[in-house]
């Protein structure tokens, strides 16, 4: 409840003030239009529910194979470094030059 308090910006609302908030609305649209409004509210927020989760699978769906392209070039690279390959370019350097940073 306190969350849709802060939602509705309604921190400093009292019992009491709620109350009469109730009242008022069941006063202006009468017993019969409440459980329509409630019904449309509710049936609002489980659309909005609906399309936000639609929206997390469509991105999930979309970043999945991202995901799997990177990671399978992430292992393709660290087995490369991995590998007991020697490198012909390396071959000829001196012990203190393969520790060396050339990249720039």
């Amino acid at each position: 409840m306190t969350l849709l308090f802060k939602l509705l910006l309604l921190e400093d609302v009292s019992t009491g003030e709620l109350l009469l908030v109730l009242l008022g609305v069941f006063l202006l649209f009468g017993p019969s239009k409440i459980p329509e409004i409630a019904k449309g509210l509710a049936k609002g927020i489980n659309d909005l529910k609906k399309a936000t989760q639609d929206i997390r699978d469509e991105v999930s769906e979309n970043i999945d194979p991202i995901k799997k392209e990177i990671q399978n070039s992430v292992d393709t690279l660290k087995n490369s470094l991995n590998s007991d390959e020697i490198d012909p370019q390396k071959q000829n350097l001196k012990p203190e030059d393969k520790k060396k940073d050339f990249s720039g």
